[in-house]
């Protein structure tokens, strides 16, 4: 539960602060994924993909809805931003996997106990 609270707060303040860098165009993705790789990095399985699909549905709903300027209100393009949201929730899913697969890859395993 805490790690899901701590991606939606990380995803949330990387969406709002997007509009920002929004210059630099796709590169600005790198440290959004890097965010969900580190998630997957941090904790067991389930964990890993719970709190990378939050953090991917999280930054993107905050993407949207901080840089959205358009003439209809904000409440009739929420149906459109979820959509989208959930598409984002996918892509953190499968970087949070990729994260956990290169810690299951790379962590030593533990000495043989001593007898």
């Amino acid at each position: 539960m805490f790690k899901s609270v701590v991606a939606v707060i990380v995803g949330v303040v990387i969406g709002v602060a997007g509009p920002q860098y929004e210059f630099i165009g796709s590169y600005s993705l790198i440290p959004w994924g890097l965010v969900a790789v580190a998630l997957g990095l941090w904790g067991n399985k389930r964990e890993a993909l719970k709190s990378g699909a939050v953090y991917g549905f999280a930054l993107s709903f905050a993407f949207l809805v901080s840089d959205y300027h358009g003439t209809p209100s904000l409440v009739s393009r929420f149906p459109f931003f979820v959509i989208l949201s959930l598409f984002g929730a996918v892509l953190g899913l499968a970087l949070s996997a990729l994260g956990y697969y290169l810690k299951l890859r790379f962590t030593p395993p533990p000495p043989p106990n001593a007898i």
